[in-house]
């Protein structure tokens, strides 16, 4: 048996995560940023790659409240425009180097 749906409008929805997901959280943003009317995300990701996102998005004209919380907030918006955006160092790379130099008895120096 096979389904096909065709959908003409991506409408906004209230979504509970029933697991914190950072994959989630921003796939859920992305379509919810040209749907229409309000998508509200509950028990999102707070991680500062969500925030950067976010601020990506809303420099591109999305309406976003919330990132950075447990409820983010969006209103759809007819279309996006670009920006100039800049994003942020993975704190999990800088981490991970930071601890091999350590273990090899490294002198470390952190640039900022």
């Amino acid at each position: 048996m096979q389904f096909i749906c065709v959908l003409k409008n991506l409408v906004g929805a209230r979504i509970y995560l029933d697991v914190v997901s950072v994959g989630a959280t921003i796939n859920i943003m992305l379509a919810a940023v040209l749907a229409e009317g309000k998508t509200v995300i509950e028990n999102a990701a707070k991680e500062p790659e969500i925030i950067d996102v976010a601020t990506l998005l809303a420099s591109m004209g999305a309406k976003i409240k919330g990132a950075g919380t447990d409820v983010i907030r969006i209103e759809g918006v007819e279309s996006l425009h670009g920006c100039k955006h800049s994003i942020i160092p993975d704190r999990i790379e800088a981490g991970t180097f930071l601890i091999a130099g350590a273990a090899m008895g490294m002198k470390l120096y952190l640039i900022m």
